[in-house]
């Protein structure tokens, strides 16, 4: 029963702001009587329905629906992904799948701090750094720079690095 009683009021509501408009009244003036904007006037005037010309899109990160013009595939928070490509925005969708914490630790990122890493679980990947091929990003964590580096195979790598530079 309520419901019928809002769409009867929007009904009697455009039927006012059509005869103000054809009394020769501007968008502007209408739209200041009615408390709405001159765009949504001109919607009523000409019979435009939000299904009409507004597509419902959301975002691939958090699902929440995106209100643009242009057609992104990002919300606000998470626009910057557009602009990385490949492997960066890989590790960011890691990052943020994780929510910005360390698995291994806990330690959460703070904005304007060092990014946290993402390690490959599977070390045969990790070698081949082979970002691009796996799309599948269940086979990346989030690792903060202290944990990340305290791995055995990471230090092992340190070394080896440090002793072709020292005998350089």
């Amino acid at each position: 029963m309520l419901g019928v009683i809002i769409v009867g009021q929007s009904f009697m509501r455009n039927q006012q702001i059509k005869q103000l408009h054809s009394e020769g009244k501007t968008y502007k003036q209408i739209s200041s009587i009615f408390g709405i904007t001159p765009q949504r006037i001109y919607q009523i005037v000409r019979d435009i329905k939000d299904s009409d010309y507004k597509e419902h899109i959301y975002c691939v990160i958090c699902k929440k629906e995106i209100i643009a013009k242009r057609r992104n595939k990002y919300c606000q928070n998470h626009l910057y992904l557009g602009q990385m490509h490949g492997r960066d925005s890989l590790r960011e969708k890691v990052r943020i799948r994780d929510n910005f914490t360390c698995r291994d630790c806990g330690k959460i990122w703070k904005r304007g701090t060092r990014r946290l890493d993402v390690h490959h679980e599977d070390r045969e990947l990790e070698s081949n750094r082979t970002y691009q091929a796996s799309k599948d990003i269940n086979g990346l964590i989030t690792l903060c720079h202290k944990c990340h580096l305290s791995l055995p195979h990471i230090k092992e790598k340190m070394r080896a690095g440090w002793a072709m530079r020292l005998s350089a």
